[in-house]
């Protein structure tokens, strides 16, 4: 088609010539074999021990009074 919504002649011959569009063929074992290489297991390790930030380094009575202080009622 020209800007003016035309079709040229040229695209009707090409359209003629060429052939019917074909579905693809779907193989299963190639899609399963580059699932697998695409997709790993997933491995689950052991469970780590607790991660304690250290950044401001408290003695655990320290900690407890914090945390006890936290959640105590707050006075008005």
């Amino acid at each position: 088609m020209d800007e003016y919504g035309e079709e040229d002649e040229d695209e009707d011959a090409e359209d003629k010539k060429k052939e019917p569009p074909v579905l693809p063929i779907f193989d299963e074992k190639e899609a399963l074999l580059k699932w697998d290489e695409e997709n790993p297991d997933i491995i689950i390790q052991d469970s780590t021990k607790d991660d304690i930030d250290n950044d401001w380094i408290l003695a655990e009575e320290e900690i407890e009074a914090k945390i006890k202080a936290y959640w105590s009622p707050k006075e008005n």
